[in-house]
């Protein structure tokens, strides 16, 4: 499972998704599993934290695209 939260220092949990992750070429990554309510609060180009439903693997990202072919899927890319 993933946690999705934000990065503007509060870490507000924005939403969870017990989806699959699929690495693309380039270096970002689908994770599919996010509902409607966790994709209507995220944005392009905005920076959020992921990190796996234990903490672990906290990681800072960029949201790249929002869809997914109806499997709730956001795609993200590391920053740095």
């Amino acid at each position: 499972m993933y946690v999705l939260k934000s990065s503007d220092g509060q870490h507000t949990q924005l939403g969870t998704s017990a989806g699959n992750r699929q690495e693309n070429s380039d270096g970002s990554f689908w994770i599919t599993g996010w509902g409607p309510v966790t994709q209507g609060r995220v944005g392009v180009g905005a920076s959020y934290f992921l990190s796996d439903a234990d903490g672990s693997n906290f990681m800072s990202v960029r949201v790249t695209q929002i869809g997914g072919a109806g499997m709730g899927g956001i795609c993200f890319d590391y920053n740095g």
